[in-house]
């Protein structure tokens, strides 16, 4: 599921680069709309996207860092209600006058957070293959076992791929959970940590006039970038799945988040407290990615 989303996805992403190459120029849709069919299109839709699409998804994962950021801070309850949006306000104005100061500190968050993102992919993908070079293989016995088949099932499954990919629109990075059950073995769970915001497809190409040879560096970067999440996103569901089982991946709860904490309670103990921290840093970035974008 994740390789024929993927190439689905690729599909899209070839699309705009070809986009960017031909029509050099930021903006991402609005610059394409506006050349082909003038300002009205283009208007609505910068304004669609500028203020329902982007600010809600930046709304909403605004609360997500908060919830998560203050998890350490409430041991046992939850947070009130009024302390989490008085968080998610700072989170969003600290980004907005990041990027809007200097575009080079903007730069250096993306870059700094996502490399802390494909590190901790890594992290989990290399406890997941030594618990399988150890012979915790139990998952992987019977992987179709108490699988759904329905039609909607599979459709719902490419769906959440392509939400993972941001291969069908904008939306929102820090998803609260996003669970897919088809054929069993293909059970997926989303949670920040796994969820790279990276400017792989239609966000690249509201940064075309601030690259260096984009007729070079776009189709190169969206293929490169879609490539790396793919094989991520691949071997971080292996690992997730060989030290933990599909029951323990269902019944963990309905944060995004506690697949990641369960993980990190059975793989790696020593950092598990931390990893609500880990998760806010993560939404962090992909806030940041997308006000970044969308700024263009």
């Amino acid at each position: 599921m994740w390789i024929v989303t993927g190439l689905f996805s690729l599909l899209g992403a070839i699309v705009y680069a070809e986009l960017g190459v031909r029509i050099p120029k930021s903006g991402g849709e609005y610059a394409y709309l506006l050349e082909a069919f003038g300002g009205l299109p283009a208007f609505i839709c910068m304004w669609v996207s500028f203020v329902v699409i982007g600010g809600v998804s930046c709304a909403a994962n605004s609360i997500v860092f908060a919830q998560y950021m203050l998890q350490p801070f409430y041991p046992g309850c939850e947070p009130s209600k009024v302390v989490v949006q008085i968080t998610a306000m700072l989170c969003l104005l600290l980004i907005c006058a990041i990027n809007a100061y200097k575009v080079k500190w903007a730069t250096r968050v993306a870059v700094v957070f996502s490399t802390g993102k494909i590190i901790a992919l890594l992290l989990i993908t290399g406890f997941g293959v030594y618990y399988l070079a150890t012979g915790h293989l139990e998952s992987f016995e019977n992987p179709f076992e108490g699988s759904a088949t329905s039609p909607g099932l599979l459709a719902l499954a490419f769906y959440q791929g392509f939400w993972a990919f941001s291969g069908c629109a904008l939306c929102t990075t820090a998803s609260v959970k996003i669970a897919t059950e088809f054929f069993g073995f293909l059970l997926y769970y989303q949670s920040p940590v796994t969820d790279i915001r990276v400017l792989f497809r239609n966000y690249l190409n509201f940064l075309v006039e601030e690259m260096d040879n984009p007729g070079r560096n776009l189709p190169l970067a969206i293929v490169l970038g879609l490539g790396l999440v793919t094989g991520l996103y691949m071997l971080a569901n292996v690992a997730y799945l060989a030290v933990l089982s599909p029951f323990e991946l269902l019944g963990s709860g309905e944060g995004s988040a506690a697949v990641a904490v369960l993980f990190a309670n059975r793989a790696m103990p020593w950092i598990a407290h931390a990893m609500p921290i880990f998760v806010g840093a993560s939404v962090f970035g992909s806030i940041n990615s997308e006000v970044m974008s969308m700024s263009r």
